[in-house]
């Protein structure tokens, strides 16, 4: 298991630690550092934590014949190049780099978030490390609940780069670094990475066999990099093209019978155990499944709180926790998964709706807007308690004012509107910026390239990788993700929007590849989904911690949430009103949350 980064750095005595001890500053100009527990070349030093899956092409081009770890390397890297070198770098990994003789700290992360980084910083301390549960307990760590935030939390349900839930918080972005300077007590974040910039090339003109083959030849070297040098490796199946084509690559790369894990449900309706089975038996690899009860749930829902540093909405975090427990009891180091194949590979809605929309002229969308703006589905008694009416409402309008398909995502995924995070939050100090806002794409970037990218760069890097991330990492298990490759994602970006999706068929090229390897009859079905039946689950085997949770005498003890708000929500879904379960369930995870961490 990587290493946890951590340290901080105090203003009054310049001190760094770890772990309540041991690098010291022995003048306020750091002159002297003890370096326990780093890894040191010349006047730097280094705490990494993570893989690089280009060690020896780096190693190449520096012209070093040693054995050397990852860490060692990239301190030799920043003496020749500086920052530059984290464009040389591939794999997953974060660290925090000291260089004595500038005085400055040097935090950075991948380009995907795959290894979360995080700092804080205030009139007396500036901390920085890899886990926000580790960090938040250091005692200059003073745990307040950043307003803003928890308002980005009930409107997506994740919290976005680079807010934490705690004032002063942040984390670093994904393909960035930040700069501490010690003396001055200043910092600045800088990119070296961002999506947009793989579209800043022109769209390939080859054929859709020889797009194939290219693609297919690029995931089976992603996969083939991100092979542990030692411990058992297994896969995350689902039953879906995703998780199937990366364990068709892994038995066909294995000598011996790999791993695979599903999840199953009692509900048929969204139950895939039965045919990732098939497809496993297919395959020849040794499969093992575990049919997940309302036991489970009952047990694992109160735990969610440790396994995610921050409030967590998705309810595939569930199933993935108890997977990633039973990995563990299997002797599994190291796990694959399939999270990001929509994204690089292209499932995407709403194309056309939205291409129709912008084709309308700005000032024409926001007169309608006003027009539409003006009647209040709220202030209706009828249309206020009917079907999430307000909500969807508000999604209608603001699409057709959005400027752009990232600001239409946004809207689209919003859980609670503005309106109704106003009345939910007892607070004054909200405010509604996120990673939405900052979004660009280079000039070859096409309609559907801009909806899988704008889903790339928040719901899956702040959603769907936290889930699996966390969920293995509580469990020491190293996730391996083939779909998010530097060199698959910029090729990707380079294949036109209608072989990505061709006429209605979504993930065109990958579901190419997977028949090379998986009979067309047992992928080809409707997809129902990693779901899980969390509403039934409030109405029965977690009513009781809901209710006690949820309870208006607990809320008012912490005087955040609006308890009257809260008690209508939960007493709609109760009475049968299933369109506000998404809304109680993200209120019960963080109250669940707050309960753990904050009191």
């Amino acid at each position: 298991m990587d290493k946890e980064l951590l340290g901080l750095i105090s203003f009054t005595q310049i001190s760094f630690m770890k772990e309540q001890s041991a690098w010291t500053f022995k003048s306020a100009r750091a002159k002297s550092l003890l370096f326990n527990h780093f890894h040191q070349y010349h006047d730097s030093a280094i705490q990494f934590t993570g893989t690089l899956y280009n060690s020896h092409i780096l190693k190449n081009k520096l012209s070093l014949n040693e054995t050397l770890s990852d860490a060692q390397l990239l301190l030799i890297a920043y003496e020749k190049w500086g920052t530059s070198l984290l464009k040389e770098l591939e794999g997953i990994f974060s660290f925090a780099l000291f260089d004595k003789q500038k005085n400055i700290v040097i935090l950075a992360k991948d380009r995907i978030s795959i290894k979360p980084l995080y700092y804080y910083h205030d009139s007396d301390s500036f901390l920085f490390g890899s886990s926000l549960k580790t960090l938040s307990n250091l005692d200059l760590f003073s745990k307040n609940i950043n307003i803003s935030a928890l308002s980005n939390y009930f409107t997506y349900g994740y919290i976005m780069q680079p807010n934490t839930i705690y004032k002063n918080c942040f984390k670093i972005k994904s393909g960035h670094f930040l700069t501490f300077d010690i003396l001055h007590k200043t910092f600045k974040e800088e990119k070296y990475w961002d999506l947009g910039s793989s579209y800043e090339t022109p769209k390939l003109n080859i054929s859709e066999r020889e797009f194939k083959e290219e693609a297919k030849n690029l995931l089976k070297q992603s996969i083939e990099k991100r092979l542990p040098d030692e411990g058992e490796y297994a896969a995350s199946l689902s039953g879906g093209y995703d998780s199937s084509t990366v364990a068709a690559l892994l038995q066909e790369k294995s000598a011996k019978k790999i791993k695979t894990f599903t999840m199953g449900f009692e509900d048929e309706s969204i139950n895939e155990a039965p045919e990732a089975k098939k497809i496993a038996n297919h395959l020849g690899t040794e499969h093992i499944e575990h049919y997940f009860s309302a036991s489970d749930a009952l047990k694992i829902v109160p735990m969610l709180s440790e396994v995610y540093d921050e409030p967590f909405y998705d309810n595939g975090s569930i199933p993935t926790t108890l997977l990633a427990s039973i990995a563990k009891e299997h002797g599994i180091s190291t796990i694959f998964a399939g999270d990001g194949g929509d994204e690089v590979f292209a499932t995407a809605d709403d194309i056309e709706r939205f291409d129709r929309i912008l084709s309308f002229p700005q000032y024409f969308r926001n007169g309608i807007y006003s027009i539409l703006n003006s009647f209040n589905p709220s202030m209706m008694p009828y249309l206020k308690e009917n079907k999430n009416i307000p909500t969807k409402y508000f999604k209608f309008i603001n699409i057709i004012k959005a400027k752009n398909i990232p600001e239409m995502v946004k809207v689209k995924m919003t859980l609670f509107h503005p309106s109704e995070i106003s009345t939910l939050i007892q607070s004054n100090d909200i405010h509604y910026a996120s990673v939405f806002d900052d979004i660009y794409f280079g000039p070859y970037a096409q309609s559907v390239d801009k909806v899988i990218g704008s889903y790339f760069k928040t719901f899956m890097t702040d959603g769907e990788l936290i889930k699996t991330t966390q969920a293995f990492s509580q469990q020491n298990i190293a996730i391996r993700e083939p779909y998010l490759d530097m060199n698959l994602i910029h090729f990707m970006a380079q294949v036109p929007g209608e072989i990505k999706i061709k006429g209605n068929i979504k993930k065109n090229l990958l579901k190419q590849i997977s028949y090379d390897y998986i009979p067309r009859e047992l992928l080809e079905r409707p997809k129902k989904g990693f779901s899980v039946p969390f509403s039934a689950w409030m109405k029965n085997e977690l009513k009781p911690l809901m209710m006690e949770t949820l309870s208006p005498e607990n809320l008012k003890k912490d005087g955040i949430l609006n308890a009257d708000y809260v008690t209508s929500i939960k007493n709609n879904f109760l009475n049968g009103k299933e369109e506000y379960k998404y809304k109680l369930w993200s209120i019960l995870l963080y109250q669940l949350w707050y309960e753990k961490n904050m009191r």
